[in-house]
């Protein structure tokens, strides 16, 4: 039975480790597929209703960006040897297109500011947090350097 459980285990913990990104372009091509899915999930919106209605969808999806980032900048800081990845025309194009989608909601749906700023609230005040964390570690950091 613990032989079970512990096969079981080391299963899990491969098939996660096997999918976290290893390198800032994983995570690039990750923070990439959830702006597609948000811009394809606002490209079928043409209603107030069908935005409320996909609304936990769409704070799922920017909570995917957010925990992205957050793990792209932790990756970051423990590779700083490994080169920052440059914006793509790919990436230009998908910021783009899916500025475009929140324009068009923002014009076309009453209210649809709003109700998106609400899906978009939780995840940005994650990165906030995680934001003010790391500016707070780097300033006790370098007031160590400097004692």
């Amino acid at each position: 039975m613990i032989v079970r459980h512990l096969l079981l285990l080391s299963v899990l913990i491969f098939a996660v480790l096997s999918c976290s990104p290893n390198s800032l372009s994983d995570f690039k091509k990750e923070g990439e597929a959830s702006m597609l899915a948000i811009t394809k999930e606002l490209n079928a919106i043409h209603t107030r209703e069908q935005l409320i209605g996909i609304s936990p969808r769409l704070k799922e999806l920017f909570n995917d960006i957010v925990d992205t980032i957050i793990e792209a900048r932790e990756y970051q800081n423990s590779n700083p040897t490994h080169p920052s990845s440059e914006l793509s025309d790919k990436n230009s194009s998908l910021n783009d297109h899916l500025r475009a989608e929140l324009n068009r909601i923002y014009q076309s749906i009453e209210g649809g500011r709003e109700i998106i700023e609400t899906c978009q609230k939780i995840a940005l005040n994650k990165l906030d947090a995680f934001e003010q964390k790391r500016a707070h570690k780097d300033a006790v950091d370098a007031q160590s350097i400097q004692e």
